[in-house]
């Protein structure tokens, strides 16, 4: 610690040169204007949040007594499942906003194509349902819709069966890019396409040789800016992207073990980062930044940046922010201006942190939280997923 100069007693201000008052004055006005500042940033990021358009489709699972006795014998089955919206910008709620569906099969995976609402996957716990069971189960309602491993909800807010893929019955892993619906498949990959424009059903990608058949991780990790979809390969501990082909009229046949005879849609695999075995359900891309949380995992909070090849050194600015469990389910990039979110579900609680992006150094990253919410939704077994609906990026 430094000295402090003291003057004599009863007679410090008599021991100030000349000059010495007015310089303090101006270091005062100085240090005011700089507060001044950073309120006045911190107010403006706080406002650009408030009016940023971030609503979320929340699904929430009930299980009746009939359904747990079910439950027992074979797993999860047949769900009422029901779909709420909440919007941060009016910090509101909308219950029961769509028709609730029967899950008959598993959880599924909720994602967004064409403003539509989709759930595909985990149909094998169907097929295993005693026969009994199956359809004493499903005939409790005759006028809910009854989803059998996919759905789609249509613009007249009306559940409808959906085709599902060929091969990815399971573990879906889908995306939507360039007006087209993938599925990468999982645990290996088997990509398949829905052109809604073209071709009708799924068509099978075409791979190089050297990746088909390969264990991909989940979920593939859509990358909108650059016009990609991003897959990890824990195997091989290798990071691809796959590059749709614009021009997908020109569609060749093909022959590949599973598929059978059909038509692939072609499209380009570039290795990304040749050595990469970090992977987690939670994940997201911002600034080619892709973010990583898991509350199990320590550090629960990792960034890897694209463009130099490194993990970023993260610092979390809670000032603003009073205590929250740093215990999430998914991230979301709300903006491309830095915003992003974290959301999670605690029985019958939805909570979701916003904080902003800010690069200190090539290695250094700030995380300032901007605000906290959490939300009440009607009373649910469980909360099976938390998407994106709509944003401001949405409507450009």
């Amino acid at each position: 610690m430094g000295s402090k100069r003291r003057g004599k007693k009863g007679k410090g201000k008599g021991n100030m040169k000349v000059g010495d008052e007015g310089s303090r004055n101006k270091t005062v006005t100085v240090m005011e204007e700089q507060s001044a500042r950073k309120e006045t940033v911190a107010e403006t990021e706080k406002k650009e949040s408030d009016m940023l358009l971030c609503v979320f489709l929340v699904r929430t699972r009930q299980t009746t007594t009939e359904e747990k006795s079910v439950s027992v014998l074979r797993g999860p089955v047949c769900r009422k499942e029901d779909f709420h919206f909440i919007d941060l910008r009016s910090k509101s709620v909308i219950p029961n906003y769509f028709p609730s569906i029967l899950n008959c099969v598993g959880l599924g995976t909720m994602f967004m194509f064409n403003h539509q609402v989709y759930i595909f996957g985990d149909i094998n716990q169907y097929h295993q349902l005693p026969v009994q069971h199956k359809h004493n189960v499903i005939s409790s309602d005759n006028h809910i819709h009854k989803h059998t491993g996919s759905s789609r909800l249509s613009l007249l807010k009306r559940w409808e069966p959906f085709e599902m893929p060929g091969c990815n019955r399971n573990m879906v892993n889908p995306v939507a890019l360039c007006d087209k619906l993938y599925c990468f498949g999982y645990p290996f990959l088997r990509p398949e396409v829905h052109d809604p424009w073209g071709s009708k059903g799924w068509n099978p990608l075409l791979l190089p040789d050297h990746l088909v058949e390969k264990r991909v991780s989940f979920p593939v990790l859509l990358d909108p800016l650059n016009n990609r979809v991003i897959v990890h390969f824990p195997d091989m501990g290798m990071l691809y992207a796959f590059y749709p082909t614009p021009d997908t009229d020109n569609i060749d046949k093909v022959e590949e073990d599973g598929y059978g005879y059909g038509y692939g849609y072609g499209g380009d695999w570039k290795c990304l980062v040749p050595k990469f075995y970090t992977w987690h359900y939670n994940l997201a891309i911002a600034d080619n930044i892709i973010f990583f949380h898991d509350c199990v995992l320590e550090p629960d909070f990792a960034a890897y940046d694209m463009n130099t090849s490194t993990w970023l050194n993260i610092v979390w600015d809670l000032s603003k922010i009073d205590r929250f469990p740093m215990d999430f389910d998914a991230i979301f990039t709300l903006s491309h201006k830095g915003l992003m979110c974290l959301a999670g579900g605690f029985g019958t609680d939805v909570h979701f942190l916003r904080f902003r992006l800010k690069r200190t150094s090539d290695k250094d990253l700030i995380l300032t939280a901007i605000d906290y919410q959490m939300h009440n939704i009607p009373p649910a077994t469980g909360i099976n997923d938390i998407i994106l609906f709509l944003g401001n990026d949405d409507l450009q």
